[in-house]
């Protein structure tokens, strides 16, 4: 990330198992059921990561890091976007020991 970008970190605990919430990040059925209406996703690393939120909508990067339920790396950004371009943003989820941990991180 570049020095001069600016983090925004959010986290959030999740009530569910592990391999439960790692298939809502890596499974196009499973992502279009908790948010959008198509999705391509590749989960492996260098992996297409695209989610069409509504038409005018589209968030488009690439998958960082896979581990099977404990942790999903992804970039992502707005397809159609200028101050948001694809690629410019990172998502990170992780596994703890207290809980499933998801951190975004622009």
């Amino acid at each position: 990330m570049p020095a001069d970008a600016e983090t925004i970190r959010r986290e959030i605990r999740i009530a569910a198992a592990p391999e439960t919430v790692f298939t809502f990040f890596t499974d196009p059925a499973r992502m279009t059921r908790w948010k959008g209406r198509e999705a391509e996703l590749d989960a492996r690393p260098g992996g297409k990561y695209r989610v069409a939120i509504r038409d005018d909508h589209v968030a488009l990067g690439e998958f960082v890091e896979v581990t099977p339920y404990t942790r999903v790396v992804f970039t992502w950004g707005w397809e159609q976007g200028i101050e948001v371009p694809p690629g410019s943003s990172t998502v990170e989820v992780d596994r703890s020991r207290t809980g499933t941990k998801a951190r975004s991180c622009a």
